[in-house]
């Protein structure tokens, strides 16, 4: 790329189509709107203590950051759950321990990062032009990390918990080699412990960004018997961003809160950064 840009962790089928999120200035204030919005969507937010403030030391950190390593660093609590009723959050009803196994379906991480490039050129039928793998320090706890990055059509709020979820499989003609199916989880979870995902797309006069994390480190430390993925969906479609809500308000903003605290990304300004248009 001609200019350097702020990396995107563990970015994967990320769309940085221009078309589909608006870039330059115009992207600029449209973030600038949205963090007021979610200000005051945020401003009386509860959030469950055991699962957005558990504590985690810097080591702990590093170490499960490693796949392999993670199951094995942390007692789980069972008295923690994830249910509370004012809580809404994505997930499958399947152990955590599954994510662990399923990995090993890749017996060399070089299988995993093809099958994640496989996913990047499925989409030159949508447009993509470049697919980008880059290393990275993640400045949060100087843990190493993979990015993957491509400019291809994205996904909306429904793709991106096909591509999340356990058991999915769509493969819509002989040209792709796997839309979304298990190879994603598999190949992710071969790679780290932790995945965080960006996308941007433009469906049906509709324009939408949302961030999904699928991560073990975070299932395993708060003692989840299901596999939980906290999401977040923005409408960008006007000139004012607003949280896609679902549930309630503190639904959108608990998912949030979970996000900033087990993704790599401290501040929802660092997270909402990700999502700008590269720089080519």
């Amino acid at each position: 790329m001609a200019k350097r840009k702020v990396a995107d962790v563990v970015l994967l089928s990320d769309s940085d189509d221009e078309d589909n999120g608006g870039g330059g200035g115009g992207a600029f204030r449209k973030r600038s709107a949205f963090r007021r919005r979610s200000a005051s969507l945020m401003e009386n937010r509860q959030v469950p203590s055991t699962i957005a403030d558990t504590t985690v030391t810097r080591r702990e950190t590093l170490e499960c950051r490693s796949f392999w390593k993670a199951g094995d660093n942390f007692v789980i609590p069972r008295a923690v759950t994830p249910t509370a009723p004012d809580m809404l959050l994505e997930h499958a009803r399947v152990h955590p321990k599954f994510l662990h196994s399923n990995a090993t379906s890749h017996k060399w991480a070089f299988g995993a990062i093809a099958e994640l490039l496989d996913n990047a050129v499925d989409e030159i039928q949508n447009g993509a032009t470049f697919v980008k793998i880059d290393k990275i320090d993640i400045a949060k706890d100087n843990s190493p990390a993979l990015v993957f990055q491509d400019d291809g059509a994205g996904m909306d709020p429904h793709g991106i918990r096909k591509c999340m979820s356990l058991g999915y499989s769509s493969k819509k003609s002989n040209t792709t080699i796997g839309q979304y199916g298990n190879g994603f989880k598999t190949s992710t979870m071969r790679l780290g412990a932790d995945a965080i995902v960006f996308t941007r797309s433009t469906r049906g006069g509709k324009s939408t960004q949302s961030i999904g994390l699928l991560s073990y480190t975070f299932l395993r430390r708060t003692g989840q018997d299901d596999v939980i993925v906290p999401m977040i969906d923005i409408d960008i479609s006007s000139d004012l961003p607003q949280p896609i809500i679902y549930g309630t308000p503190e639904d959108w903003s608990a998912n949030l809160d979970i996000l900033l605290k087990w993704s790599p990304f401290s501040t929802e300004d660092e997270l909402l950064q990700q999502l700008k248009p590269p720089l080519v």
